[in-house]
């Protein structure tokens, strides 16, 4: 569990999380196997954020993937369609190369959640 802490700004991830877990018909004492309630409750309300670990164990208890909590996640496919044709300055072509040079050395998950946390900075900039 991350010790960040933010009075100005709420994370989203628990809102999904919380709509994850109520779309699967749990209450937060459900997971506690995985996860304490009062520490679900923190996540859920944007007071912190989870771990890499903490998101793994809450997807494996609702039967789902760690790529569920974040929306828009595509595909490859989806994903070089996207981009055909798409024009890039050199700073977009530079940030894109340098993203996946770093990227062929993390796992699916480690790419899922920095994705989601870029998504979140963009968000929030």
């Amino acid at each position: 569990m991350s010790k960040r802490k933010s009075t100005e700004t709420k994370f989203p991830i628990g809102k999904i999380i919380r709509s994850c877990r109520l779309a699967r018909g749990l209450s937060q004492g459900d997971l506690r196997e995985g996860i304490h309630p009062v520490v679900l409750s923190r996540i859920e309300n944007g007071e912190d954020i989870p771990s890499l670990g903490t998101l793994a164990k809450l997807a494996d208890i609702m039967r789902m993937h760690i790529a569920d909590f974040f929306a828009g996640t595509e595909t490859a496919e989806d994903l070089r369609s996207a981009l055909d044709g798409a024009e890039l300055t050199g700073d977009e072509f530079r940030l894109l190369y340098e993203m996946k040079r770093l990227a062929s050395g993390l796992s699916k998950e480690d790419k899922v959640f920095v994705l989601g946390m870029v998504r979140h900075a963009a968000a929030h900039s």
